[in-house]
């Protein structure tokens, strides 16, 4: 902001599955590498706002809609005992205790004759300034699932960020979901409102959709 005498806004993209390149050759660090990696990013940022040879006012506008993503079935009450008996013998990672919190979920879900909905109703607000929209989603979506909404988006550029307005934990897209690891774990395992595997496909479609309610 002291170099540009602008506001200045930081937007975090599609990451779910993308690891900081840290500069000790892992992705992982301390509060120093956080430093030091969002100082890169900023003489990143500086350089392109330095190339930009035009300004103009643009116009700007708001559409909003719901998107319904689907539900997963749930484990049997049997399956979700054993899995939960299971689970009580491993060691107290936190995938370990997450998979035990989700098993004496569903198990609590049946015992007390509880119901649930035929899916997630998300709220999208989607922003246009000029021929930039962002698409906010408090998902960690993974990063195909941003690459596909740019490439089908009639605009020029179309911003996926995520983290917004609140945490709903992993959205990977369909194809990932069968080759596990952490994050396909957390997302299968979300509880009793845990969504399908093609749940990516339905976000896709409902924010095309809802982005054809811009008038320009």
């Amino acid at each position: 902001e002291t170099q540009t005498g602008a506001m200045t806004v930081f937007f975090n993209g599609a990451a779910g599955d993308v690891g900081p390149r840290v500069t000790n050759g892992t992705t992982k660090g301390d509060i120093t590498d956080v430093k030091e990696l969002g100082d890169c990013a900023a003489q990143d940022a500086f350089r392109a706002y330095k190339s930009i040879k035009a300004f103009r006012d643009e116009d700007m506008e708001t559409v909003s809609g719901k998107i319904l993503l689907p539900y997963r079935e749930l484990p049997t009450l049997e399956e979700a005992r054993k899995g939960y008996e299971a689970a009580l013998l491993l060691s107290e990672t936190n995938m370990h205790l997450h998979e035990r919190d989700f098993y004496k979920k569903v198990i609590e879900f049946y015992e007390n004759n509880e119901t649930r909905e035929e899916g997630r109703l998300l709220d999208l607000n989607v922003l246009r300034i000029g021929d930039v929209v962002f698409l906010p989603f408090g998902f960690e979506l993974f990063s195909e699932i941003g690459l596909r909404l740019r490439n089908y988006s009639k605009y020029q550029h179309t911003l996926t960020c995520c983290y917004t307005d609140i945490s709903q934990g992993y959205m990977p897209s369909k194809d990932q979901t069968a080759r596990n690891g952490y994050e396909i774990f957390m997302f299968k395992t979300a509880g009793t409102r845990s969504l399908t595997d093609d749940a990516d496909g339905y976000l896709i479609r409902g924010a095309l959709k809802i982005m054809e309610g811009l008038r320009k």
